[in-house]
């Protein structure tokens, strides 16, 4: 049996566990409206409390990214200074896909 060939599976399963059990999300800095969409879509509703399963941060956003991602699905849109803290650097460049 390859081994190899169930490698992908295991690294998805790995990876997704956690937005599996995620029910709540907060916008923060950034438009809510298209991910108020996207989360409803799936059943992760708008946390009315400070404490969310996932939080998205805008190019407005501010908060303690290490301290939020230790403890929270962080989803980072856009160039803002919340990636820059934690190493995402814009570059000028054209990407071929």
């Amino acid at each position: 049996m390859n081994m190899l060939r169930f490698c992908p599976i295991f690294l998805a399963a790995l990876l997704l566990s956690p937005l599996a059990n995620a029910t709540t999300f907060q916008v923060r800095g950034t438009d809510a409206a298209p991910w108020i969409d996207i989360f409803r879509s799936v059943g992760i509703v708008e946390a009315s409390g400070a404490d969310p399963d996932i939080i998205v941060a805008g190019s407005r956003a501010q908060l303690d990214a290490s301290r939020v991602a230790n403890n929270h699905i962080l989803i980072l849109e856009g160039p803002s200074a919340v990636a820059q803290s934690l190493g995402f650097v814009p570059e000028i460049g054209r990407a071929h896909v």
